[in-house]
């Protein structure tokens, strides 16, 4: 299969991404929690996944991938160090927030789709107790 190569317009978002991230390292966004790095590390994740694995739709829709999937990495990121025993997830943020954004694009279905089967299982006629499916 053969695809075209992708624009220079999402190279240069993700360059400005990174050096943004590099510039703003210790600044937080301090109206809803989320470190500048972690946010900016999100969507250049985000926009190499989609120049690695481009989805068939149009400019805005990718536009809007783009940011979806930002959110959904740097949100990910920020609950995963409120974890317990997942503290130390917290030095490591922004690059945990760039490897969620570039896998997220596999990883959403993944994770919408073992949803749907488990709450399909644990309401199995044979299943009252709540525990692993037959």
């Amino acid at each position: 299969m053969i695809t075209t190569p992708p624009s220079a317009g999402w190279l240069y978002a993700c360059m400005c991404s990174w050096t943004a991230a590099l510039a703003t390292w210790t600044a937080p966004f301090d109206f809803v929690g989320v470190p500048v790095p972690v946010a900016f590390m999100a969507f250049a994740g985000a926009c190499a996944g989609l120049i690695l694995q481009p989805p068939k739709v149009s400019r805005r829709a990718m536009y809007a991938w783009a940011l979806s999937l930002t959110f959904f990495a740097t949100v990910l990121t920020v609950a995963l160090g409120e974890v317990p025993h997942m503290g130390w997830s917290k030095n490591a943020a922004p690059a945990i927030a760039g490897l969620l954004a570039v896998f997220s694009q596999a990883l959403l279905p993944a994770i919408s789709d073992r949803l749907r089967r488990e709450v399909k299982d644990r309401g199995a006629p044979g299943n009252a107790t709540g525990g692993d499916p037959p």
